[in-house]
């Protein structure tokens, strides 16, 4: 089968032995192992998937699907679960990290929000308690320029209401 003797059998040497070589063909007829879809007997046998055969891999291969049509159906069916499990690894590695970037970034949002938070509590405190409604503001709850002054520092001399 290995006709270029690197001591391992590639998916196109496996084809071409099939096509060509009738004691090959017997011997899977003897094994009784359907050999018609030469990728799927190909990926049964490559269990570590290299992508090529080992001799080892090849004669163990073949004996696990020595038998009826059902053992071999079977080992599609383990082989497709391998694949499935492949892929639902990668998915979940791949999810697990945007997860991780998701939570790092609402946990942004949330520094952001709670600094707004603290920025409207202390703004809240420099409302006028007393003021009267005004072109759309509500009672208790106008600005009054001479707090914000106040509590940023400006100085006495400065009219309410205007900076220096």
């Amino acid at each position: 089968i290995d006709s270029d003797n690197s001591r391992s059998v590639e998916l196109s040497e496996l084809e071409n032995r099939l096509k060509d070589n009738r004691h090959l063909q017997d011997y899977f007829k003897a094994l009784e192992l359907n050999a018609t879809d030469t990728l799927t007997l190909f990926n049964l046998l490559d269990h570590d998937d290299s992508g090529t055969l080992s001799v080892e891999e090849f004669c163990e291969g073949c004996m696990r699907l020595k038998g009826e049509a059902r053992a071999f159906d079977i080992n599609c069916l383990i082989q497709e679960n391998r694949n499935a499990g492949a892929r639902l690894l990668r998915f979940t590695k791949h999810s697990k990290t945007k997860l991780e970037d998701l939570d790092r970034r609402l946990r942004d949002v949330c520094l952001a929000v709670s600094s707004l938070h603290r920025v409207a509590s202390f703004s809240s405190q420099l409302v006028r308690p007393d003021s009267t409604a005004v072109a759309g503001g509500a009672a208790g709850r106008d600005w009054d320029p001479a707090c914000w002054e106040q509590a940023l520092g400006a100085s006495d001399d400065v009219e309410p209401g205007r900076t220096q």
